[in-house]
């Protein structure tokens, strides 16, 4: 079933699984990183639950929800009509999948952030996506199998208002993270496994 994004179907299919926006944190070389823990425990947890974990929603991410309609009719005035999707499933992983901001014909996706002004220009003056956002979309390539995606930027109060990067997959860098979430989501089922065995309560207050 492919519900739409921010239903309660929708976040109760994400549920213990790797998505794109916490991707980057199992790709550091750094296994122990406090990021990569954390998460470890919140999938767990959510695992152990059945239940989606609440998150905060910050200003930069309420502004990027305000505005991904106003940036996608914007990048569809320039090039093709994008269709909304739900959750995609990894074809080959289990407990992972991704929620690109819209597909674009048989072959491409789009993901769009909405910044502040300096980070925009920021990006625009170097032509290069920041590595966080660049391992997001590499994800979605392998969970989409999809031949590219346009990385949109958006800001309706500059001259630049809109900013198109497009990206291919990278298999160095896909080889890369299937290993690197097989790893972790066995971990991940090893945590599960522990905090079954322990008091479920007494786990949250690690995370």
């Amino acid at each position: 079933m492919n519900t739409s994004q921010g239903t309660a179907s929708w976040h109760q299919q994400r549920v213990g699984k790797i998505t794109g926006s916490v991707i980057h944190n199992i790709m550091s070389n750094k296994v122990n990183s406090l990021s990569r823990a954390k998460l470890l425990k919140v999938l767990a947890l959510e695992r152990l639950s059945g239940t989606p974990t609440k998150n905060i929603v910050t200003e930069p991410m309420a502004r990027g929800l305000r505005l991904e309609s106003d940036a996608r009719v914007a990048y569809e005035a320039i090039n093709q009509k994008v269709d909304l999707v739900g959750f995609i499933d990894h074809p080959s992983i289990n407990s992972a999948g991704c929620s690109p901001d819209g597909l674009v014909g048989n072959d491409g996706l789009i993901e769009i952030k909405c910044l502040n002004q300096k980070n925009h220009d920021q990006i625009i003056k170097k032509d290069s996506i920041p590595k966080q956002y660049f391992i997001q979309i590499q994800f979605q390539l392998a969970c989409s199998q999809r031949s590219w995606c346009d990385f949109v930027l958006y800001h309706p109060e500059l001259t630049e208002t809109l900013y198109v990067k497009r990206v291919y997959p990278d298999q160095v860098v896909i080889k890369d993270m299937t290993q690197k979430m097989i790893l972790f989501l066995d971990e991940v089922r090893q945590a599960h496994q522990q905090i079954k065995k322990t008091n479920a309560d007494e786990a949250y207050k690690y995370m």
